[in-house]
């Protein structure tokens, strides 16, 4: 964005500003660069105990890393070339019980979720402080009970105790309309579904299935995109939601 043309809506220049005056989106223009790198990793195990008994773990930790650089920035300070990371872990263990004819299954769950992130950011006078840092440990539990009442007609209900933490692009932002929040508290929800399906017989010639799904989502703290200066956004922590709805399909 360091042209200082402005064009029609045939790409020809009819106007030249003065050498000073460059860019659109940002009064000076922009000409910035920003680099992610991320790394992600997920492990899982799982223990047969018995025919109708099982124990999963599963571990996923997330690691990113962003700097950048603002080519015409000349009086402030640069906060895309400052180093900020953030490192995301979510572990869970679960544990599986049925019955012998596999009518029923019901799997009980943990989780815990942890983030720390380091970063910088600028004061009113423009000033870099020493490095920051935000860490966040939490945990959560739900359970899935399955009952299959016919060869047909199946029973599914659940309830978790969930977080979302964070995602980079909500900490750090993009780097130009959508403006850095390293301080976002991570989403805290109570979900419920019932589910009922119905499917056509084992053995028969054309298959088919129907399923009806109700929810109850209730979100605390919940992450959205709030309009901050001009074309400037952020995300930030909002008041509580409730979602309820359901869902058919076939």
């Amino acid at each position: 964005d360091t042209s200082r043309c402005r064009f029609n809506w045939f790409g020809e220049c009819f106007f030249r500003l003065p050498n000073r005056q460059i860019g659109e989106a940002i009064t000076g223009g922009t000409d910035r660069v920003v680099e992610d790198e991320d790394l992600f990793v997920r492990a899982s195990a799982e223990w047969q105990l018995n025919p109708n008994n099982k124990i999963r773990v599963t571990t996923a930790p997330t690691y990113n890393w962003r700097t950048g650089d603002d080519a015409l920035l000349v009086q402030s300070v640069d906060i895309l070339n400052t180093e900020s990371s953030l490192d995301s872990w979510v572990s869970g263990i679960e544990y599986q019980i049925g019955d012998s004819d596999k009518r029923l299954e019901n799997r009980l769950f943990f989780k815990h979720y942890s983030q720390s992130g380091t970063f910088q950011l600028p004061d009113r006078f423009n000033r870099l402080p020493d490095e920051d840092r935000s860490d966040i440990s939490l945990f959560g539990y739900g359970n899935v009970a399955r009952f299959r009442w016919t060869e047909r007609f199946t029973i599914k209900a659940s309830y978790e105790y969930a977080t979302r933490l964070p995602r980079r692009d909500e900490v750090f932002g993009d780097g130009l309309e959508i403006t850095a929040n390293p301080l976002l508290l991570p989403e805290r929800s109570h979900n419920a579904n019932l589910e009922l399906s119905l499917n056509s017989k084992p053995r028969a010639d054309n298959s088919w299935s129907v399923k009806a799904n109700g929810f109850l989502r209730i979100t605390q703290d919940l992450i959205t995109l709030v309009p901050t200066f001009g074309f400037l956004n952020s995300y930030f922590n909002v008041f509580d939601a409730t979602s309820i709805g359901a869902e058919l399909s076939g």
